[in-house]
């Protein structure tokens, strides 16, 4: 109730209206979790956290195609901004006519275990040699789960903000 009363006293602190969506995820109420993102997307645009939770929200309740749009915005997060540097366009999705994909390791360990169960996924549909890039310690787990794919370890990042990874290397010499 506290939350609810201080959302209607401050409308537009987009701090409130997340943390009141977040609220409504936690009690299971995801539509009213998808009004309050689309309420703070429109008092701010341009917040990177508020998008980027109103895309959860949107995936949460079956909007795939908005959702996974709107997931793009993470990249500006601090905590997931990261230089990627010498690679290709990214991959939209469509059957490759030739070369290799290459799913780049990009959050925690977490995510990690949460989406490898997607590479069967990626590698029937991209119809090419997939090489996935991974937490050291993950490697030959997931290369004993998943053989339809090549784990390699994640290549090494700086320590600038945003960190920098230099795929130039492996984009040669795999096609990638």
């Amino acid at each position: 109730p506290w939350l609810r009363r201080a959302v209607l006293l401050a409308p537009s602190n987009t701090k409130l209206l997340n943390n009141m969506a977040q609220s409504e995820v936690d009690h299971d109420r995801t539509a009213a979790a998808a009004r309050l993102g689309n309420w703070a997307t429109m008092t701010a645009p341009h917040d990177v956290t508020i998008r980027t939770n109103r895309a959860i929200f949107l995936l949460i309740n079956g909007n795939l195609a908005a959702g996974w749009q709107e997931f793009r915005w993470r990249h500006g997060k601090p905590e997931v901004a990261l230089e990627r540097l010498g690679l290709p366009v990214e991959w939209t999705g469509a059957a490759l006519e030739q070369g290799t994909l290459l799913v780049w390791q990009e959050q925690g360990i977490g995510d990690e275990v949460l989406f490898v169960s997607c590479v069967r996924d990626v590698a029937r549909q991209s119809k090419a040699p997939v090489i996935v890039e991974c937490e050291p310690r993950l490697r030959a787990l997931f290369a004993r789960s998943f053989p339809e794919a090549e784990f390699i370890d994640k290549l090494k990042r700086t320590a600038d903000t945003p960190a920098r990874v230099d795929f130039s290397d492996l984009v040669e010499a795999r096609g990638i």
